[in-house]
């Protein structure tokens, strides 16, 4: 099964490689366009391995990182102990997962799974010590980027319903509305309307501050009156909050080659832009002053294959180093067959 996968995987790949390297270089304001351009050219739902589709989420005591690596279903879940290195899979099979995110108290994951063919994504929550799934929803909508709350009684996600088939959408867009779901009682609120077009939520440790990005900024407002809103980055995505709350860091730019992280206070004030993070694609606060950044390498400019690697980096600048390589992700069990 792991070759057969492997094999369409790396078809996907090939498929999306013959538009990724004009986007390398095309502002994220013209691929919508694109998109509407090639609607139609594809008729399944798929998940191509590779750009866009690796994630990753830290537990908030900093020991465990889970990320989406390649496997059978495409994207399979993995976990890296921080102290031994060591690397477990935590799902194999048909499925594929991706945007893991850990619950406050690391014993569960919230994750966006699918099946290749079938164009919704579910939320699905993982107990880590009996690695049993749960499948949370069950409908015509797909789901993406869920988060727990701050006392890990609900679930804020992303859900997208009018999305379209074929083309570059079938890729998804990974933007719509903000829900928020009682794990308990399966009540839906809608925190933002899809028209908003919201991506990558994140919530602050205490729950009293909320981020996500839309209209190519990313946005912070108090958790419940998220209609005092304010743009704290033009041009940012995938917004996260210190450990203490204080901070929001988000990736910015306009190309991909120019993507970085960027600092600012959640107070308000003048964004820093991180060193040794070109080719951000995801960020996390490791602690208050040290980052763990995912990164996409075009070494041939806008020509050639993409590699991608984790990365710790200071927020001030200073040493970094390559937490995840473009190896391991590729292969995550590699080193310990």
């Amino acid at each position: 099964m792991r070759q057969k996968a492997s094999s369409e995987g790396n078809q996907g790949d090939m498929k999306q490689r013959r538009w990724i390297i004009g986007l390398a270089l095309v502002p994220l304001s013209c691929c919508c366009l694109i998109a509407l351009g090639l609607r139609g050219c594809m008729q399944e739902h798929s998940r191509p391995v590779g750009h866009g589709n690796l994630t990753f989420d830290l537990s908030q005591d900093g020991s465990n990182i889970v990320f989406a690596g390649e496997g059978q279903g495409g994207r399979d879940l993995y976990l890296l102990d921080r102290v031994s290195g060591q690397i477990q899979a935590l799902t194999n099979s048909p499925d594929y997962e991706i945007t893991p995110a850990f619950s406050p108290d690391g014993k569960q994951i919230a994750v966006s799974r699918g099946k290749w063919g079938v164009r919704a994504d579910q939320l699905c929550i993982m107990d880590l010590t009996t690695r049993r799934v749960e499948q949370i929803t069950n409908s015509d909508e797909n789901i993406t980027s869920p988060i727990f709350s701050h006392d890990g009684k609900s679930v804020v996600y992303v859900l997208d319903t009018d999305y379209g088939w074929g083309g570059l959408r079938s890729n998804w867009n990974e933007s719509g509305a903000l829900v928020r779901l009682n794990l308990e009682t399966k009540e839906r609120t809608i925190l933002l309307s899809e028209s908003r077009r919201a991506s990558g939520p994140a919530a602050s440790r205490d729950g009293k501050w909320l981020a996500w990005a839309e209209s190519s900024s990313a946005c912070v407002a108090p958790s419940d009156q998220l209609g005092s809103y304010k743009r704290v980055f033009p041009g940012g995505a995938q917004p996260v909050f210190s450990p203490d709350g204080k901070r929001v860091a988000a990736v910015a730019g306009t190309y991909i080659p120019d993507y970085h992280v960027e600092i600012s206070p959640v107070a308000g004030g003048k964004p820093l832009k991180v060193p040794h993070t070109e080719g951000a694609m995801q960020v996390k606060f490791l602690s208050t002053d040290r980052l763990l950044v995912l990164r996409e390498f075009w070494r041939n400019g806008g020509t050639g294959f993409p590699t991608r690697g984790l990365w710790e980096v200071g927020a001030h600048g200073g040493s970094s180093r390559e937490v995840i390589s473009e190896a391991t992700f590729a292969d995550p069990l590699g080193s310990q067959k």
